[in-house]
């Protein structure tokens, strides 16, 4: 009895020998491939691009404190453990992912370890910018949007004049 095995089913142990020597398999045909980081789509990178310009600069702005505890980065190894934290997250509120004002420094013990310290977070908010401007990123994020290419590049070139960016952005948002 000669029986051959396919797939990933392999033959008892109390076969006989010859009859395992008989076993073949097919080899692999698999299409070669390559991994790569860039995504062919050009949204993504820019929002990354984006995304790298406005945590600096709210690291600037904030003179590297968080909002949330107060800690402050004395030194660039300390630099390394603050985030961009945001007080409506990022995922859900697609539209105001790039606020300057929903985008403030924090350490990452609050911002990851403490899921961003939400009650002590929107306290500093409205000691910040007080509670009208804490009120409109409310509504604001309210809104839904997809961002453009062209949104994202105009704001990529904004972000170098903070004032600028703000009138920009909220342009942008009221064109809903």
């Amino acid at each position: 009895m000669t029986v051959l095995w396919r797939g990933n089913a392999r033959p008892p142990a109390s076969m006989p020998d010859q009859n395992r020597t008989q076993m073949k398999r097919s080899p692999l045909k698999r299409k070669p491939y390559s991994i790569s980081r860039e995504s062919p789509d050009v949204i993504p990178t820019l929002k990354r691009k984006l995304w790298k310009l406005i945590s600096r600069f709210v690291h600037e702005r904030d003179n590297w404190t968080c909002i949330t505890c107060g800690k402050v980065a004395r030194s660039e190894e300390d630099q390394a453990f603050f985030d961009g934290g945001h007080y409506k997250p990022e995922g859900q509120y697609k539209s105001i992912q790039f606020d300057l004002v929903n985008v403030n420094c924090q350490c990452r013990g609050c911002n990851r370890y403490h899921h961003g310290r939400y009650g002590d977070y929107a306290e500093a908010l409205i000691k910040k910018y007080g509670i009208e401007e804490f009120n409109a990123l409310i509504e604001r994020s309210r809104k839904t949007k997809s961002w453009t290419e062209e949104e994202l590049l105009t704001l990529i070139v904004a972000i170098r004049n903070p004032n600028n960016y703000t009138k920009i952005y909220n342009k942008l948002l009221d064109q809903l």
